[in-house]
């Protein structure tokens, strides 16, 4: 359970630094870019992203679950990525001016060809990072990505304020890439030996293909309302969904990836161990997921209206009721992925499999029912989704450690109750105070919702209240000893 701790610590430190970082940068861009900007090469990163999850098909995790592997594994592992991805490439490269055509605009045919070389760049830096993660190794995560996303930040910003219009973002996703590919393997020892094996590509294959063709699913749709809304709608309104969604994204991300790069290794453990902890061990997760995930989507769709004109400017305003929808589905996503961790480390990729079709086929039915009623519509759909699909995902919890959806429901109500004292006031305070000082009635929402947040689960006594208490009393102490 130390590790864990250890590893959710610096798996934090990394991602929340990372983060800030990055939503820093992403600020500047938004008061130095258009919404068309960002919109034309959004929709050109849906078929980036996709190539990505295609090149590594899922052989990242498998090394990252197996109880052992050898150097040949990760060797044939990166041999594999690395020849996919330039044929991902160049699928690319030939597709491009199609992709122009389907959504009429010339300009992405050379934006894509650009973005596509950054499949390669990443497929470099696969398996040493699987392997850090597999080792619960966050403290040299922390030491590699941080640099890479605050020069890249850079990098961009400066092509920005030159007028470099949409390709200040296509200059800093490529050098993000590269800049990490080259710290990982500056910092650490693995290095590719010997030759591609057989064997151990038929080891791994089985559990990877099942995996990477979920992923490439989940990927697939993740990009849909993007597509969707590029075709049916205009590259202006897939910059303002976009700038809602990564604003979404922010807390959700690294609330899942914080909570999901240690809760699959860990769990994998437990699993070879066929320990009886596993359950109790994953209703505790539950309950630590809803005590952060709950108010911080909460406290990000109240203080919208505030938020996005301070930090992005009033170009961005149309973004405020999407945010506040997305936040909804934010509120739920964690423990949707939480609960896919116990497939993936029982190795039950066919079964994550199985869920992953389901949900897409419903996510299909209400996008192409609510592409018809606007934007607003399509995007209060992704919250049925969302409902319908936590159904899902917990089924399979209910069925191997007897912890389905009405028991996580009810562990995780008291965390939701706790929410109303914080929430209401908010909401006093957005009727009672005048907004003539936006940044001043901003910070009052952020500190007064955590600290009547704080105090409500102090008084409650509530297991993850206590275990959240002390992980703060010991990061203080560490903080101290160092000083």
């Amino acid at each position: 359970m130390q590790d864990a701790r250890q590893g959710v610590f610096w798996s934090g430190a990394e991602r929340l630094a990372q983060q800030l970082v990055r939503l820093t940068i992403q600020i500047v861009l938004a008061r130095l870019l258009t919404p068309y900007d960002f919109g034309i090469v959004a929709l050109v990163s849906v078929f980036v992203v996709i190539g990505d999850s295609l090149t590594d098909a899922g052989f990242s995790k498998a090394l990252i679950q197996r109880a052992e592997i050898s150097k040949r594994d990760a060797t044939t592992v990166f041999y594999f990525n690395l020849v996919v991805s330039v044929i991902i490439v160049g699928v690319l490269l030939t597709l491009a001016p199609m992709v122009a055509m389907f959504y009429n605009d010339d300009e992405l045919t050379t934006i894509l060809r650009a973005l596509s070389f950054g499949v390669i760049l990443s497929s470099f830096s696969a398996v040493p990072q699987a392997l850090l993660n597999r080792d619960m190794m966050f403290k040299e995560l922390f030491k590699i990505t941080f640099p890479s996303v605050l020069a890249s930040g850079l990098i961009g910003i400066a092509v920005a304020y030159n007028g470099g219009g949409s390709w200040s973002l296509v200059a800093q996703v490529l050098s993000q890439r590269l800049l990490n590919s080259i710290l990982i393997f500056q910092r650490t020892n693995w290095r590719p030996c010997g030759l591609v094996s057989l064997e151990s590509f038929k080891n791994l294959a089985p559990f990877s293909f099942r995996l990477g063709f979920t992923n490439v699913l989940d990927t697939s749709f993740q990009q849909i309302y993007t597509i969707a809304i590029g075709k049916c709608f205009s590259p202006i309104d897939v910059g303002i969904y976009q700038r809602a969604k990564i604003l979404q994204q922010v807390p959700v991300t690294n609330i899942r990836l914080i909570a999901g790069r240690v809760a699959f290794p860990y769990f994998s453990k437990l699993n070879a161990k066929q320990s009886s902890d596993f359950r109790p061990k994953f209703a505790y997760s539950i309950k630590m997921l809803s005590a952060v995930s709950f108010p911080t989507m909460t406290l990000l769709a109240l203080s919208a209206p505030l938020l996005i004109p301070i930090l992005l400017g009033n170009q961005w305003t149309a973004s405020i009721k999407i945010l506040q929808i997305l936040c909804i589905v934010g509120i739920l996503y964690p423990i949707q992925a939480m609960n896919l961790q116990i497939l993936m480390a029982k190795g039950r990729s066919d079964l994550f499999l199985r869920l992953e079709v389901a949900k897409k086929i419903v996510t299909l039915f209400v996008l192409a029912i609510t592409v018809h009623f606007g934007l607003l519509a399509l995007v209060i759909g992704q919250v049925v989704v969302a409902v319908i699909a936590l159904s899902i995902n917990t089924h399979y919890s209910g069925k191997f450690l007897n912890y389905g959806l009405v028991k996580q429901l009810y562990d995780m109500a008291p965390y939701f109750l706790s929410l109303i004292p914080s929430s209401m006031f908010v909401i006093l305070l957005n009727r009672t105070i005048s907004h003539d000082i936006n940044i001043l009635v901003l910070c009052i929402q952020i500190i007064g919702f955590i600290l009547v947040y704080v105090l409500t689960l102090y008084i409650s006594g509530l297991e993850a209240a206590v275990e959240l208490r002390r992980i703060w009393s010991e990061f203080m102490r560490k903080v101290f000893s160092r000083a």
